[in-house]
């Protein structure tokens, strides 16, 4: 899976915002915390949630039961506004 290239992540006074190149799709911006960034940043490329709940635990410390969570609610989230291709 992989976030659509409609999707982009621009940073405006250090904080990250989700915009979509296609205001039918989603219009406006979604604002990010550094979790989401970075699991959209991962899903730039094809990967999968578990490499995805690996790069979390490494990048934060913490196991990979605890990352897991926070991963899967973030990438139901961007489902349900159609930003994943899978």
């Amino acid at each position: 899976m992989k976030i659509r290239p409609i999707f982009e992540v621009e940073t405006i006074d250090d904080m990250q915002y989700m915009v979509c190149l296609d205001s039918s799709v989603l219009a406006g911006m979604i604002q990010l915390n550094e979790t989401a960034a970075l699991i959209i940043g991962c899903l730039k490329e094809d990967t999968t949630i578990e490499k995805i709940v690996e790069k979390m635990a490494e990048v934060y410390d913490v196991s990979v039961e605890d990352a897991l969570g926070g991963v899967e609610q973030i990438i139901e989230q961007l489902k349900s506004i159609n930003a994943i291709e899978e």
